[in-house]
């Protein structure tokens, strides 16, 4: 364990140079003096505080020195931090002291198995537990209402428990509503602040932003040197006793408070809030001299050689419309080079849609061009078809009625109406022979022969030709 001295008296610390707090403890002699004056400031003397998430102890110590209190309940979770934080509230509050070893929880049990942020032993979190809501205060967490029903009502809740604030305060909500204690947890840029500001709001408690800077200029060692040049902290104080100002010391070191009336006015709070700088920057006297020195880092000008050149030989410096207006040109110059590709972008674009269109209207004409085709050969074979059925008929009545003529028995032959038919079966043979279709189709009798397909066709003409001769002698059907 070793041992600081500071603004507190000599306080046990970890033995930690790495350490964000004990950083600033080591330097400053005080950490966040501003916060626990503004606290105060707001506080009525014998006021009973509860300090959630408590570490080294400096804020509950910080407020104690300024006002008198009636009880200081300190809850710390972390059990690296406990041994310091007893250690220092024993030896140096100057008020009655409690202190309890458990997270502050809400609903649901908070886990003891501990987060925690390098190089930041102040910041470490917890999470809550996927059990039942019943769960009784104990290894679990301790909510507001056990803490209050242990010690008595608190005048002021202060809550820096690391994202756990707001279940912590919605499990009280009840309580709280009234009004009657004060509340101050913390405010980092995220949205969980904002979550907690529009909570607060819907319980009707009266809201403002603090927000003040991590290095106090006048701090107990005298150091003007920031380890982070204008970073500010900031918090949420609902509900105060005494109404919130800002004293002379508070405005001097550039603190910042607002009253806030939606989660708007916190984001528009948070915006403004200077979170980051250049080293030097804190040091600025007014608003004109920072907006100078941001305005040379624009530029990128450096002290160090400014001027310090031969004014007849230096190039004559820059002024920020300068710089602007080459950054704007340049800004310009690729905006049309965008424009540019984005024209050329739709040019290829119309030109694949008519590529498509056009290879859409061929294969139609294609199509169309097949059906055609496809139409006309059909026709063909339909004609080829009929004109084929007509030489098998043909060719078939003539092979089967000039042998069955010449054959007759004589017993028909003897008979009037029997030569009669074969005389005009004879006649239609001569006439088939002697006809059109029968002497322009020799040529294709020639190739039918030699076809199996023709073939076919020719017995189906034979198989009627033969029916046709046997209904003409009267015979029966085989």
């Amino acid at each position: 364990m070793a041992q600081i001295e500071t603004r507190y008296g000599l306080l046990a610390v970890p033995d930690d140079a790495d350490d964000l707090i004990v950083r600033h403890l080591a330097r400053y002699g005080e950490w966040a003096w501003c916060e626990a004056r503004f606290i105060a400031s707001v506080l009525k003397d014998g006021a009973r505080l509860l300090d959630g998430g408590a570490y080294l102890g400096t804020f509950g110590l910080g407020v104690a020195m300024q006002r008198p209190i009636g009880l200081l309940c300190a809850v710390e979770a972390n059990p690296e931090a406990l041994v310091y934080l007893r250690d220092n509230l024993a030896r140096l509050a100057p008020c009655p002291c409690e202190m309890i070893d458990a997270p502050i929880r809400g609903a649901v049990p908070v886990g003891r198995s501990a987060l925690r942020e390098a190089g930041n032993m102040g910041a470490t979190s917890f999470v809550e537990l996927d059990l039942p809501d019943a769960v009784a205060d104990g290894d679990d967490g301790v909510s507001l209402a056990g803490l209050r029903a242990r010690f008595g009502a608190f005048d002021m809740v202060k809550l820096d428990i690391e994202g756990l604030e707001l279940p912590a305060l919605r499990a009280d909500a009840t309580a709280l509503a009234g009004g009657a204690t004060a509340i101050w947890a913390e405010c980092n840029e995220t949205a969980r602040s904002l979550h907690l500001a529009e909570f607060l709001l819907s319980i009707g408690l009266p809201l403002w932003y603090f927000a003040f800077p991590s290095h106090n200029r006048r701090n107990a060692n005298g150091v003007s040197e920031a380890i982070f040049p204008m970073g500010f902290e900031a918090g949420l104080l609902a509900a105060p006793a005494v109404p919130p100002a800002l004293d002379a010391a508070l405005v001097a070191e550039g603190c910042v408070l607002r009253p806030i009336g939606s989660t708007q006015a916190l984001r528009a709070a948070m915006w403004e809030t200077p979170r980051w700088g250049r080293p030097g920057w804190e040091l600025a006297e007014s608003r004109e001299a920072l907006a100078a020195l941001a305005g040379r880092e624009l530029l990128g000008q450096a002290f160090s050689d400014f001027l310090v050149a031969d004014v007849t030989e230096a190039a004559p410096a820059r002024s920020l419309w300068e710089k602007l207006a080459e950054i704007e040109a340049a800004l310009g110059e690729a905006q049309r080079d965008v424009s540019e590709k984005q024209a050329a972008l739709a040019a290829m674009e119309r030109e694949r849609e008519a590529t498509v269109a056009d290879t859409a209207a061929h294969a139609a004409a294609r199509r169309a061009a097949e059906d055609r085709a496809a139409r006309a050969e059909a026709e063909a074979a339909r004609q080829a078809a009929m004109r084929l059925g007509l030489v098998a008929e043909l060719g078939a009545l003539r092979e089967r009625l000039a042998p069955e003529a010449a054959e007759l028995p004589v017993a028909v032959a003897d008979a009037p109406d029997t030569l009669a038919e074969i005389a005009d079966l004879r006649e239609k043979l001569r006439s088939i022979e002697a006809s059109t279709s029968w002497l322009a189709t020799a040529p294709l009798r020639a190739v039918l022969d030699k076809r199996g397909t023709a073939k076919r066709a020719l017995r189906g003409g034979r198989k009627l030709a033969g029916k046709l001769v046997r209904r003409v002698r009267g015979w029966p059907d085989p």
